[in-house]
């Protein structure tokens, strides 16, 4: 279930901190607003605050990591602060079709384009982004590229086992490469299991 989901994101996601000085660089230079498309449950709200971010939208689709992303600004004084002086706001939408009348001098798409489906998909992520921009603001797309990728198919392996006090969790993918007319289709499966006592 989706509430599931957004536990598993938390404990993959949150030992990343190799790029959180950039996101906080990134904000020092964007100038204003912060747009997070595909925020998840905020791991990069500190960062983008600490580099000066004026306003900062976290976008999500999942409402799950959004509590968790509210979850987190609660646990945080600071992240607490800036939402009460509302610098910091959370939107359930979809990212490839937000809307806003406001432009952000900074849009943060990290991660995301491996979630949607497809190259149409990430053209209408990557047009809803531009719509959010001001004029000379920056786009930050965080993704693994075709270089990133193994040169073949990968068959169904243990990424990871953690525990979180009460059960274990396994996490196994699969990755099948497609050439396609479009361009290389990647298909990546994966699979978590909640074991509990």
């Amino acid at each position: 279930d989706e509430v599931s989901l957004a536990e598993v994101y938390d404990l993959e996601h949150d030992e990343i901190s190799e790029d959180l000085a950039f996101y906080r660089e990134m904000a020092e230079r964007g100038m204003g607003g912060v747009i997070d498309l595909g925020c998840g449950s905020g791991r990069l709200f500190g960062p983008l605050l600490a580099g000066g971010a004026e306003l900062i939208v976290g976008v999500d689709g999942s409402a799950a990591l959004l509590d968790r992303a509210r979850a987190r600004i609660e646990r945080d004084p600071i992240l607490a602060a800036a939402q009460a002086a509302g610098a910091i706001e959370l939107v359930h939408a979809d990212v490839r079709s937000v809307r806003r009348q406001d432009r952000f001098g900074l849009a943060v798409l990290a991660g995301l384009v491996p979630h949607l489906d497809g190259p149409e998909d990430a053209v209408r992520a990557l047009s809803a982004a531009r719509r959010l921009l001001a004029r000379d603001g920056m786009l930050v797309i965080d993704t693994i590229g075709p270089g990133g990728l193994p040169r073949e198919d990968l068959p169904l392996s243990v990424d990871w086992e953690r525990e979180d006090g009460v059960r274990r969790i396994v996490r196994r993918s699969q990755i099948e490469r497609r050439e396609a007319p479009e361009g290389l289709r990647v298909r990546y499966v994966t699979m978590t299991d909640l074991v509990g006592r």
